[in-house]
C-alpha cells in the first residue's frame, strides 16, 4: 500500500508535481462527489469504503469530491449561513481518514456553479434573502452575482475558513497542516495503527479546488472569473500554505489566449470563461480543465459524416466506430494537447479534472472502452515526457449500488462492473504505467512501446514547435 508521504508540492521544473523527498507525484484519480454526504450517514458508508477500496485495487490514487452541501437538502454541511453541521463534518473527517490508511489523496472542491449541493446559488439565495429580495432563478443568472456580490463572498469565505481550519475530530490532524495535536514536544501519544496522525505530515488532502467549472454568463469581458479566483486563492493560501489550490474550470478558453479559441468545442464566448486567465493568478498552484465530448460536441455525427478527415480515416479502418465517437475522440485528444501547451505558457502543471464518455445505447461498452485507452494512451505520453500534465480523473467511480444517473460511472466491483469492465481494465492498466513512471521515471515504459512517435506541435502556445502529423490522433485538429 502507497503512504501519503509528505504534501505534493509543484516540481521545480513546473512541470509535474513532487513528493517531500523530491520524488515525481504523477497519478491517476477518479471523481466521486458523493462522498461527503454519504459519509455522514453511517448506515450508507459502505458506499464510501467500497469506492476506496475499488480505487485503491485498480491503482488510483487520488479521488475528488464535494466538501460542501448548502441549503435545505439532505445532509447539508452548512444548511444556513455560517451553520455547519458538526455531524457531516465528522463524516468527513472519518473519509480523510480512512482515504489515509489505503494512500489515497483527496481534492475537495469547495462549491459548485451548478445548483446541485447549493453551491453558488445557494449562496445568491441567501445575499438576496438577507436584503428581501427575490433571487434570479433564469439560468446563466442564478449564480453569476455570487462572484461579485459582497454578502456572497463573506458568507462563502466563512465556509472556506471552516473547512479548511477544521481539526479532524478522529484524529486531531488539522486539515490544513501535518502535524498531529495529540504530540507534545516531539513525543507522540500512543495512537491507534489504523491512525496516520502519528507520521509527521499526513497530507491525505492532496489540495483545494475553489469551483466546480464556474462559469459567469454574459460576461463578454471574460474578466470576473479570474479577478475572483485570484481574490480567493489568495486567501485560501492565507489559511492554508501547505496544500496545492486549483481553480477547477471546464478549460473554455478566452480573449487571453485568442490563437487556442478555435479548439473551443462551441462558441464559448458568452460564458465568462478564459483558462488562461482563470489559472494564471500566482496564487494557483495548477491549472485545470474538464473534457465531455458526449455532451459538448451534439452536432459529431453529422459534422464527421460531412467532413472526415484523413486521420479520422485512418482511425475508422482501424476500429468500426460510429463517426461520431471518431470525431469526439478527435476532439478530446485536440483538447487535452492544447491545455498541455497552454499550461507550460503559463509554467503550471494540468490536471485533466473530469473527463468521461457514456456507455453506447444498450449499454455496449467497447466504444467507451477504446476512447479511455486512447486518452489515457495520450496523457502517459504527456507525464513520460514531463511535457506538463501531472494526472487525470475520470468521471466516475461509484459503489456497485449507487445507480448510473448520467451514463459515465465506470464500476470495479459487484455485478455492474461486468458491464464497464474494458473500461475499468484500461484504467487498471494505465495505473500500472503510471505507478512505474512514478517509482522509475528514468526507464522506458513497456506501454508506450506502440505509442506515436510523431512530432507534436505546441497547441496553442504561440512557439512554434514541429508541424503535427496527419497520422496522429493526438494532432490531427491542428
Amino acid at each position: 500500500m502507497m503512504q501519503n508521504n509528505g504534501f505534493i508540492r509543484v516540481s521545480h521544473d513546473r512541470c509535474c508535481f513532487e513528493q517531500a523527498d523530491g520524488t515525481p507525484f504523477f497519478f491517476v484519480g477518479a471523481n466521486c462527489y458523493y462522498l461527503l454526504t454519504r459519509s455522514a450517514d453511517p448506515g450508507l458508508r459502505q458506499q464510501c469504503t467500497c469506492v476506496l477500496d475499488d480505487a485503491a485495487a485498480a491503482g488510483i490514487t487520488v479521488l475528488r469530491l464535494w466538501a460542501f452541501a448548502d441549503g435545505p437538502q439532505w445532509n447539508a454541511l452548512q444548511p444556513s449561513p455560517g451553520v455547519f453541521e458538526e455531524r457531516v463534518f465528522r463524516g468527513l473527517d472519518w473519509l480523510v481518514t480512512e482515504a489515509a490508511a489505503r494512500g489515497l489523496r483527496l481534492l475537495l472542491v469547495l462549491t459548485n456553479y451548478w445548483k446541485d449541493y447549493g453551491g453558488m446559488r445557494q449562496y445568491v439565495a441567501w445575499a438576496c434573502a438577507q436584503r428581501g429580495e427575490e433571487p434570479p432563478s433564469a439560468e446563466g443568472a442564478a449564480a453569476e452575482p455570487f462572484y461579485t456580490d459582497a454578502a456572497c463572498q463573506s458568507m462563502f469565505r466563512g465556509a472556506v475558513a471552516a473547512t479548511v481550519q477544521r481539526v479532524n475530530s478522529l484524529t486531531g490532524v488539522p486539515y490544513r497542516r501535518g502535524s498531529c495535536r495529540r504530540r507534545s514536544w516531539g513525543k507522540a501519544f500512543m495512537l491507534p495503527q489504523s491512525c496516520f496522525c502519528h507520521r509527521r505530515d499526513n497530507a491525505t488532502i492532496l489540495g483545494w479546488a475553489l469551483a466546480n467549472e464556474p462559469r459567469c454568463a454574459g460576461d463578454t469581458s471574460c474578466a470576473t472569473i479570474p479577478r475572483w479566483a485570484h481574490h480567493t486563492a489568495a486567501f485560501l493560501k492565507a489559511l492554508d500554505p501547505n496544500h496545492l489550490v486549483t481553480v477547477d474550470c471546464e478549460g473554455f478558453l478566452g480573449a487571453s489566449t485568442p490563437d487556442a479559441c478555435r479548439h473551443n468545442p462551441h462558441n464559448c464566448s458568452g460564458s465568462g470563461c478564459d483558462f488562461a486567465g482563470e489559472c494564471g493568478s500566482p496564487a494557483i498552484d495548477f491549472a485545470s480543465c474538464h473534457s465531455y465530448p458526449d455532451l459538448w460536441l451534439p452536432q459529431a455525427d453529422e459534422q464527421a459524416r460531412l467532413c472526415p478527415t484523413a486521420a479520422l480515416r485512418m482511425l475508422g479502418a482501424a476500429h468500426t466506430w460510429a463517426a461520431g465517437n471518431l470525431e469526439r475522440l478527435r476532439f478530446a485528444l485536440s483538447w487535452l494537447e492544447c491545455h498541455v501547451a497552454l499550461s507550460r505558457r503559463l509554467r503550471k502543471p494540468l490536471v485533466l479534472s473530469e473527463f468521461g464518455k457514456r456507455r453506447e445505447e444498450g449499454g455496449r461498452e467497447e466504444s467507451r472502452a477504446y476512447f479511455f485507452q486512447e486518452v489515457l494512451q495520450a496523457a502517459l505520453r504527456h507525464m513520460t515526457a514531463r511535457a506538463g500534465l501531472a494526472g487525470t480523473e475520470f468521471w466516475m467511480i461509484a459503489a456497485p449500488s449507487y445507480p448510473d444517473h448520467d451514463g459515465f460511472t465506470v464500476y470495479f466491483s459487484g455485478t455492474q462492473s461486468c458491464a464497464t469492465n474494458g473500461t475499468a481494465d484500461a484504467i487498471r492498466q494505465h495505473a500500472v504505467a503510471v505507478a512505474r513512471l512514478n517509482n522509475r521515471p528514468d526507464q522506458p515504459n513497456p506501454l508506450l512501446a506502440d505509442s506515436c512517435t510523431q512530432p507534436h506541435a505546441e497547441v496553442g502556445a504561440g512557439g512554434g514547435g514541429d508541424q503535427p502529423s496527419e497520422a496522429c490522433p493526438c494532432c490531427v485538429s491542428m
